[in-house]
């Protein structure tokens, strides 16, 4: 690592994050990059609709292929009155940190793997790739549902997804889903004690929901808990008007390694119940695929994060992921957010290490 590699690699991150790219507006970010910041790049570029995938200059379909996948969407940027170090597009640096929306989640980590495929070890034995996505930020389907849906990508024998993890290695992520049930009543005049109130049985609801919330013991390999949380109710319509229609959502990150089926089935409360609910699968990287990424993570026994990202979608595709990138989740999505420049210096470093330990014998061979 040199200082010319630390200090383009912070180009890279400056440069997206001076593109706005709240989720929704990604392809001007897109757009920028692919015809203006990788201008030079010497390999394949693909674009396939907000998405962009860069192929290895020297990319021979007879070698593993490994790389990275990262999303280019932000949340977006709040009250800007409430961001004190810099304003949101305006990328700053001060006491080795990079200050700006986006900063750790993730152009920090994207632009570690960016310069990395710009300038490739001349000794490696693989194949690397990039995948730059869109819509991370808002949950599926995003950009690498699309792509994986399409079928354009290449043989893909390992990923790395940089979000922050503090250079932690990140094995899996749990499900997440969000429902919502709703009850009904018949609307009167209070006074009148007309009908059924629909916020009433609501209330009987929310208590089975907390009761359930509170109960939970489920631990996956590494000890992560499940969690539920209600995160909306609505109902009403006057203050003196019997609601007729009320609805309450929960959000529950769930064990990975349970189907749709068998959380449908943990929650009883939702018998006979008018409800909905979307899933985003989690997903754990099995055991054996492991050993892919034991020059990058070392004796690390690797965490199960309750939050959700495209790992998860990678690895049901049967694509050993993990997630690792620089700086602490934490920072992300709040003011002033900011990603250590030595945190990543040291993700560049571990991803060299990592591309030129690696050869056919790393991977599993079909049978």
């Amino acid at each position: 690592m040199t200082v010319s590699d630390i200090d383009a690699i912070r180009h890279l991150a400056e440069e997206q994050i001076r593109i706005p790219s709240v989720t929704g507006t990604e392809s001007a970010v897109l757009d920028h990059l692919q015809h203006t910041v990788l201008k030079s790049f010497t390999g394949e570029i693909i674009r396939h609709g907000h998405n962009l995938i860069l192929l290895d200059p020297a990319y021979d379909p007879t070698r593993p292929t490994v790389g990275f996948n990262g999303h280019v969407d932000t949340v977006p940027y709040g009250d800007l009155s409430k961001w004190h170090v810099t304003q949101p597009t305006v990328p700053v640096v001060r006491d080795g940190r990079l200050y700006g929306r986006g900063a750790v989640d993730m152009a920090g980590g994207n632009a570690v793997w960016l310069h990395l495929l710009q300038h490739p070890p001349a000794d490696r034995r693989v194949n690397l790739i990039g995948v730059l996505t869109h819509g991370e930020e808002t949950g599926i389907p995003d950009g690498v549902t699309e792509l994986i849906a399409a079928g354009i990508l290449p043989d893909i024998d390992a990923l790395v997804v940089p979000e922050p993890t503090d250079e932690s290695a990140v094995l899996g992520t749990f499900s997440t889903y969000n429902f919502t049930i709703r009850t009904s009543g018949q609307a009167g005049h209070t006074a009148l004690d007309a009908g059924p109130n629909a916020i009433h049985e609501l209330l009987s609801v929310a208590q089975q929901v907390v009761f359930f919330a509170d109960s939970l013991l489920r631990e996956v390999e590494t000890g992560v808990r499940e969690k539920l949380h209600i995160t909306l109710i609505e109902g009403g319509q006057a203050l003196n008007v019997i609601p007729d229609a009320a609805s309450l959502s929960f959000n529950f990150r769930a064990d990975p390694a349970l189907t749709d089926e068998e959380v449908l089935h943990r929650l009883t409360f939702l018998e006979g119940r008018d409800f909905d609910y979307q899933s985003h699968r989690g997903g754990i990287t099995p055991l054996a695929d492991r050993e892919v990424f034991r020059s990058l993570i070392g004796d690390q026994v690797g965490q199960v994060l309750q939050y959700w990202t495209d790992q998860s979608q990678w690895s049901q595709a049967g694509i050993p992921t993990i997630n690792l990138g620089p700086s602490p989740a934490k920072l992300a999505h709040q003011y002033d957010e900011y990603v250590d420049l030595d945190s990543l210096q040291r993700c560049y470093e571990s991803a060299v290490r990592w591309v030129t330990s690696l050869d056919k014998s790393t991977f599993k061979q079909p049978q």
